[in-house]
Parts: structure tokens; sequence; C-alpha cells
């Protein structure tokens, strides 16, 4: 039985119109009526969408996150494309997933990566930071030495003060929409090591989560994991039927 509260973050990545994503909140809603739910529920869905589930949220009073996926670390300015951590923060954006190696596949770096959290973070923003092995590093036996360097970076000069505003995402590149997950223990060993790193950089670890190919076959027992703090769900989060079943298995 899982009696801490974890956290249940959805990652929609580019799928669901403004339209789609309120018929999706409007279910949520009506299931979570009336439920006691301990868990955070945070959900991600487009840039063209976020006003409208922030808005959807606050009129409803429903206890729930709304995140963006990216942000650019500069305030303002000529990029074409690119939004503000400034501007996610001026229409009651709650934070933003960073680091996530589908940014990396376009040329993202965790210099890039480190700018951005620094910027979300200056902006009162939660965030989301994604790390995670290669296929090749996995293979190699290369995972502890890759994790270690990724939160070494990401984490350059990130004041205390901020410790409590971020939570790291361990999602094998390996894992992702490949139906591929680790093994249990090995998701317990690299949560462990994550909150060991990120305590010798903060006063306390980070909280930690796990993401890569979850589903309604393995989340509860991957939730169940002591060392970890939650999941980040990608495609299995599309699906309200999917939504119904991850927020029972976590009140379980």
């Amino acid at each position: 039985m899982i009696l801490i509260s974890k956290i249940i973050a959805l990652n929609w990545k580019m799928n669901k119109n403004p339209e789609e994503t309120l018929s999706f909140l409007s279910q949520a809603r009506e299931f979570l009526k009336n439920k006691k739910v301990n868990n955070k529920i945070v959900i991600s869905p487009t840039f063209l969408c976020l006003k409208d589930a922030i808005n959807f949220v606050k009129s409803k009073n429903m206890d729930m996150s709304i995140f963006a996926q990216n942000c650019h670390w500069e305030d303002q300015g000529a990029f074409t494309g690119e939004i503000s951590a400034k501007t996610l923060k001026d229409i009651n954006t709650n934070g933003v997933i960073l680091g996530h190696s589908e940014r990396k596949s376009l040329g993202e770096n965790e210099i890039i990566f480190n700018k951005k959290l620094k910027s979300a973070l200056k902006f009162d923003l939660e965030v989301i930071l994604c790390i995670g092995e290669t296929e090749t590093e996995y293979k190699n036996n290369e995972t502890i030495d890759t994790i270690n360097w990724q939160i070494k970076f990401l984490l350059k000069d990130i004041d205390e003060k901020y410790r409590e505003r971020i939570t790291i995402a361990y999602e094998p590149i390996w894992s992702i929409g490949t139906s591929k997950t680790p093994k249990i223990e090995d998701i317990e060993k690299i949560s462990t090591l994550i909150k060991n790193a990120t305590k010798h950089i903060f006063e306390e670890p980070l909280k930690t989560i796990y993401g890569g190919s979850v589903n309604t076959n393995n989340f509860a027992e991957i939730l169940a994991i002591n060392k970890l703090d939650g999941i980040l769900i990608g495609a299995a989060s599309l699906s309200i039927n999917n939504f119904f079943k991850f927020i029972s298995f976590s009140q379980q």
C-alpha cells in the first residue's frame, strides 16, 4: 500500500488540441470529484493549450499542477518560436519540464538546460529536470558515470534556496517509447544514486521520479519503489481511461 504522497506527472508532448485538452480535464474532474487524492498530479500540455488548461483547473478549483514542456533561458528577445520562463509565469503556469532527451535530439545539451533551469527558478517555477543514459552508455555499463556528470553540469551554481522546487526525472533514453524498462532493482539503484549525488550539492536530496515506457502494467510496481517520489508518464498518459487507472493504482 502506497502511504506517502507521490508525484504523478503526465507529459503529453505534441498531442491534444485545446478541445481535447479540456475534454480530458473535464473527465478527470468528474473522476476526482469526492475522491481524496494524496498524490500530486501534474499535467504538461502543449504551449497552445497551456492557458486553457490553467484557466480550467483554476476555475474548477482542481488540485492539479499545469507544467510547460520547455522554456527559453532569456526573458525576451529575438528567439523565433521560443517561450520564456517569464511568459510562463505571467500566465500562471506552475512549472516546466526541462532536459528531456527529445530536446537533446534537437541539439540541446546540459549547458543549455542549466541556463533554462536558472531562468525557470528565477521566475518561481517548479522544474522536472530529466536525466538518463543512452542505449550505448547502458550497454557499456556507463550509466552511473553518465548520471553523475549530468547532475554535476545541470545543477551547477544552483542555490540551495531552490532545492524544493526541483525534481529529478530519471528517464533512460533507451527506454523512452520503446516498451523496454529497466529492472525494478535497477530503477531503485539509480534513484538512490541520484539522491546521494544531489545530497552532496544541497542540504537534502532532490525528489526523484522515474519516466520511460511507464504503462498500466508496470505503473504500480514502479511507483511502489521506496526510493522513488513519483512517475513521469508519456504516451500512456494520453488516455483518460489510463489516467483513471493510474490514480486508482496510486491510491491503493
